[in-house]
């Protein structure tokens, strides 16, 4: 039985191991095999995040260092993470990041059981979307189906949640209890969001930018701008639906 190779093809990812001739086998397209090579020996240079590779006695260090790159040093955690990386560990950061989100919560603003409830389930939505939303509009280079590499950029980069808690209430992506707030313009003008969880949520919105600019082929890289705007939308339509049926569900809870 002959390993994986790890060479796909550029255009639908097929597999291309074991194979000599000079044309995908299912879609048709051309191969370059001295390109191909070079597009995979980049891959398997890239490390993954240092949550991922870190050994588990010094995973806390691992959580602050990878938030720190996905934070500040968004081009190097773009430049780490595999166009295929791995799911649980990129969901158990999502996982951490909500957990201590909603232990700050309880602890610090007083939030209660619906208050968490609701901010829980838009997070949830806003991830699923964003994932959707950037698979389908930010493909990446030899990647038929960047889903995977979305999902895990939408996990790691979510530190926000981190000091959402915080404020008085959850802002729940948005000061959803004024709703007439729209983020990221809501701190000048609303009492309970913290200027620091404001400036996170504006290194999130950047850096999502910066990783995109840095991933995308160079003909796709203007699509930087539907990441902007979707990010914009996404965190309205997405999150505040989501923060709506998760106030029923913790009502129902209560």
């Amino acid at each position: 039985m002959v390993s994986d190779s790890g060479l796909r093809c550029p255009q639908c990812d097929y597999n291309l191991t074991g194979l000599t001739e000079h044309r995908c086998p299912e879609c048709g397209t051309p191969i370059n095999w001295a390109a191909v090579r070079r597009a995979w020996d980049v891959e398997i240079q890239r490390p993954g995040t240092c949550w991922e590779r870190w050994p588990w006695y010094l995973k806390p260090l691992a959580f602050l260092a990878t938030t720190f790159q996905a934070a500040l040093l968004p081009w190097v955690f773009a430049g780490q993470l595999p166009a295929r990386p791995r799911r649980l560990p990129a969901l158990t950061f999502l996982v951490l990041c909500v957990v201590i989100g909603s232990v700050a919560a309880k602890s610090f603003s007083g939030s209660d059981r619906h208050d968490i409830c609701a901010w829980v389930v838009g997070v949830v939505s806003h991830v699923l979307l964003q994932t959707l939303v950037f698979g389908l509009a930010l493909p990446l280079p030899r990647v038929k189906r960047p889903f995977r590499f979305w999902l895990a950029v939408t996990c790691y980069t979510s530190y926000p949640l981190l000091l959402e808690g915080l404020d008085e209430r959850p802002s729940h992506l948005l000061p959803f209890r004024e709703q007439s707030n729209l983020w990221p313009f809501a701190n000048s003008y609303h009492e309970n969001v913290t200027l620091l969880t404001s400036i996170l949520f504006y290194l999130w919105w950047i850096g999502l930018a910066v990783i995109a600019l840095v991933r995308l082929h160079p003909r796709h890289r203007r699509r930087v701008v539907v990441l902007v705007v979707a990010v914009l939308a996404m965190t309205v339509v997405s999150s505040y639906s989501g923060c709506q049926i998760g106030g029923y569900i913790g009502e129902q809870l209560s």
